[in-house]
């Protein structure tokens, strides 16, 4: 299991008494940690009998590897059972919930505890949901399930199928299977639609100071520890309240990548990934099947010698399982030989891309308009610098990824092979200015392998939101900031520093258009005392607001909602870290 942390308050405020007054430092960005995480799961007979799991055992299990306290407990729910836990799982239960049960269960509600109700497809648990149904009433839910189930068979979904809400935060595809509907969840706050895009198999509800999460599917915790496959584990640290940093990179070292122009390319790559909080590590030849455990992206460049074929299976049983694997040739006058043993490897994993012979463009240059061509993995990316490319070919037309400069010639694209991808790349010098982020885009695509994302949280992890001046004359604040991940732009909302405005977060301006250089010199909100924070944005979607910890379950700042002057929608669920 790779690193799992718990996130801490994090936020900044001011108080400026006159335009001549002295400048307030309140509060600045913390990092804390938190106490761990309590699970209780009750045990259930039929939950054993999912196809390719044991769900309560399995799902206890899960939480003991991601740094939770978590045990099963079988006979009456109680209010001692629940004392000091966070999350309450109870998946198809054996019986019905008496009434003290339910008094415990509206108590633990009470004091902001999370219940998680499974179901199953009806035909195989309708005893059990009615006992979750009936449940939910007793509670003063809205929710229930229904009779009707749908996408027999285990599946993956589609990104339309993850709806928006703190709890999807990093869920980019969900392995699921032959669900039960359910309805009365509250608008907005759907989780999981079905493969039809409109029956509902995923909600939650407020109750109380804490929440009723209801899912209808117990097949979701059978491939849990699937890490490269899904992110079936995002979810369910997210509702203990655990951010789990479900991406995993493996780079395969190179003697040639070491003396690429400005740049140690697998070294650099690997630092990079490090630095925006990814577990990454380089590993040597040869690659084998306990290598590609729980990774999301392999990174192949220019590699040293030919593949084996027990490496080439291995690599073909990773994609298939959903995995990613990035080949990086260079100009063949450079590297023809480590062409080679790409073309070999991707003729032999079925791919009908290749390296060619051409190499174009020479020296370090920046992209124009018309060569950075329209496909996810270029979200957010704008400017591309790179040199010396070598062209590819037989890349699929929707995976037509970069062009040179003569807007004919291609050197990046993207082939899906089983469940995975295959990316090929003619340039190494991409990682040569990787880390300049205010002047080129390398970094947003190389964020984009690991899967699709929008602008994440800015100022976190590596340089939290900082007041570093104020200017008595003007009344401008001088603030830096770590920009976000595949951010283009920032925004900086504020509201009144009162008890009761920040309790609401009670957003009264913006001001727009910051930038992402990670320093901004002139923020002046006007006379009196705010709290602000910094938004990140793709151009298309603002990202998160930060998180705050108050009652110690790590909850989304909510988005400035009546925002005429910032108007971008906000999207979590593809965000990119």
């Amino acid at each position: 299991m790779h690193i799992l942390v718990a996130r801490a308050m994090r936020g900044v405020s001011w108080q400026q008494s006159s335009r001549a007054a002295l400048l307030l430092l309140l509060m600045i960005a913390a990092a804390s940690p938190a106490s761990a995480t309590t699970v209780k799961i009750l045990t259930s007979v039929a939950a054993g009998g999912i196809s390719d799991g044991d769900g309560d055992d399995d799902l206890n299990a899960f939480y003991i590897d991601i740094g939770a306290t978590s045990s099963l407990f079988s006979g009456a729910v109680t209010a001692g059972e629940l004392a000091g836990v966070d999350l309450l799982v109870a998946m198809l239960p054996d019986d019905a919930f008496i009434p003290a049960e339910i008094t415990a269960m509206d108590g633990f509600l009470m004091n902001g505890g999370r219940i998680l109700f499974i179901g199953e497809q009806e035909s195989f648990a309708s005893v059990e949901n009615g006992h979750v149904d009936a449940a939910l009433s007793a509670l003063g839910s809205t929710m229930s399930l229904d009779a009707n189930s749908l996408d027999s068979g285990f599946r993956n979904t589609v990104i339309s199928q993850i709806r928006p809400h703190p709890l999807n935060a990093g869920v980019f595809l969900i392995n699921y299977g032959n669900v039960n509907t359910i309805s009365g969840v509250p608008p907005g706050d759907e989780l999981f639609l079905a493969s039809n895009l409109t029956s509902v198999w995923g909600g939650v509800e407020t109750n109380g100071s804490g929440d009723i999460v209801l899912l209808a599917d117990v097949n979701i915790i059978s491939h849990i520890e699937d890490i490269a496959g899904n992110d079936n584990h995002v979810f369910f640290a997210n509702l203990a309240g655990i951010e789990s940093i479900s991406t995993a990179v493996k780079i395969l070292t190179s003697t040639l990548a070491g003396t690429i122009a400005n740049a140690d390319g697998d070294n650099d790559l690997d630092g990079f990934y490090l630095d925006n909080g990814i577990s990454s590590s380089l590993v040597p030849l040869p690659i084998t099947a306990a290598d590609l455990t729980d990774v999301r992206l392999l990174v192949v460049m220019v590699p040293d010698d030919a593949f084996t074929g027990d490496e080439l299976a291995s690599m073909g049983d990773y994609l298939t399982l959903g995995g990613r694997i990035l080949f990086m040739g260079e100009q063949n006058g450079f590297a023809a030989t480590e062409n080679g043993f790409i073309n070999s490897a991707l003729a032999a994993l079925g791919s009908t891309m290749s390296l060619g012979t051409s190499s174009i463009d020479s020296g370090l240059r920046d992209t124009m308009s018309g060569q950075i061509l329209p496909q996810e993995l270029n979200a957010g990316v704008f400017l591309v610098n790179y040199g010396n490319v070598n062209t590819t070919q037989g890349v699929p037309p929707d995976g037509e990824l970069f062009l040179a400069s003569d807007l004919t010639s291609l050197w990046g694209g993207v082939e899906e092979l089983g469940s995975g991808m295959v990316i090929l790349l003619g340039d190494l010098n991409m990682i040569s200015n990787l880390e300049d982020t205010a002047a080129n885009d390398n970094h947003i695509f190389f964020l984009n392998l690991l899967g699709p994302g929008t602008a994440g949280e800015a100022g976190f992890p590596a340089q939290p939101l900082e007041v570093t001046a104020f200017d008595p004359v003007t009344g401008n604040l001088s603030i830096t900031y770590g920009p976000a991940c595949q951010s283009v732009d920032h925004a900086l909302h504020f509201g009144p520093l009162t008890s009761g405005d920040l309790a609401t977060y009670n957003y009264t301006g913006a001001d727009c258009n910051i930038g992402s250089s990670g320093g901004y010199t002139t923020f002046d909100p006007g006379t009196g005392s705010f709290f602000f924070v910094v938004v990140a944005d793709d151009g298309t979607f603002e990202g998160s607001y930060g998180e705050s910890f108050t009652t110690g379950i790590r909850v989304e700042r909510p988005a400035n909602a009546l925002n005429p002057i910032c108007p971008l929608p906000q999207s979590l669920i593809d965000r990119c870290d």
